[in-house]
């Protein structure tokens, strides 16, 4: 979008039912009154509204005289991990094998990492002239030991919690977190930090860890 009111060097993330339920809606600066407004919802939590709608509603709201310039759609899988991403003669990555992040929906690095793995784990089994689930086995073994891998379950968990929260208990954590330094922004670190900030949250978090 172009003509909008924006601060330059912040990044605006909105949260809650009123803009973008089960999910959150974006504000990303691309330049002197420029910027990529966008959200993500879960389409299994939505009404009779569409994303669209809800989009048009928070530009309306917050950006009256803004100019669009392009639109982009998509579906993006934030869903629990396959119980398998592999077959004889084929290796699932990225979207496809839900590698993404649960939470926020991105999934750049999982595909990145997934697909050099997949790259590898490929010219093994043309030099060995097979492509069974034996060998392509080392690609999901790979995955799942790695960081990205090990923390899609609980990224997963932590997905399902927000979306099952109130927006009053999404004010209260966003309070917690309130001035949170750059090396505390993992998921442990966050959840810590509301423990520590707001105790009564303790109860409904502390599974997370």
């Amino acid at each position: 979008m172009e003509n909008v009111d924006i601060l330059e060097k912040t990044v605006d993330f909105y949260f809650g039912k009123r803009y973008s339920p089960s999910g959150y809606t974006w504000i990303f600066p691309k330049g002197e009154r420029a910027a990529n407004v966008g959200l993500g919802v879960q389409g299994s939590k939505l009404n009779a509204k569409r994303p669209i709608n809800y989009l048009n509603e928070f530009v309306a709201d917050k950006f009256p005289d803004g100019q669009p310039v392009g639109l982009v759609v998509g579906g993006v899988p934030v869903s629990d991990a396959l119980k398998t991403t592999i077959n004889d003669g084929l290796m699932l990555v990225g979207d496809a094998a839900r590698h993404t992040d649960p939470v926020t929906g991105g999934g750049t690095l999982q595909a990145l990492g997934g697909g050099h793995t997949a790259g590898e784990v490929a010219r093994k089994a043309v030099r060995q002239n097979d492509a069974s689930v034996r060998v392509l086995r080392e690609y999901e073994t790979e995955w799942n030991n790695n960081p990205l891998g090990k923390q899609q379950k609980r990224l997963y968990k932590a997905k399902q919690f927000l979306v099952e929260r109130s927006d009053e208990e999404l004010n209260r954590m966003a309070r917690a977190v309130h001035g949170i330094q750059a090396e505390e922004m993992t998921l442990k670190g966050i959840i810590t930090r509301i423990m520590k900030k707001d105790p009564k949250l303790t109860l409904l978090i502390r599974h997370l860890l």
